[in-house]
């Protein structure tokens, strides 16, 4: 048997798809209700702190690209990714 390092094995195999796993999801069950509450509790919150970097963040994790957001021009995409730093800059800080 060949391997990376001395004394390492492969333990290679097939893989069983999730059938109850949505594409993309992690696998194992939703927690639902409790999400919704805890997300209507943090995100005024949160959004309250983070101010103007709120909207830009929305619009990110709402799945639009940054040209989407700066309205389909070049420039546009460069201001919106120069937003997303700092709205992420200003997220950690949050976190922090």
């Amino acid at each position: 048997m060949v391997g990376i390092a001395r004394g390492c094995t492969f333990m290679g195999g097939r893989t069983r798809r999730n059938a109850t796993a949505a594409e993309g999801s992690l696998v194992g069950p939703a927690s639902g209700p409790e999400d919704a509450w805890i997300a209507a509790i943090d995100c005024p919150r949160i959004a309250a702190a983070l101010g103007e970097h709120a909207e830009v963040l929305q619009q990110s994790l709402s799945g639009r690209t940054a040209r989407e957001i700066g309205g389909g021009t070049k420039a546009g995409e460069r201001r919106t990714v120069k937003a997303q730093d700092a709205a992420l800059t200003a997220l950690a800080r949050l976190a922090a």
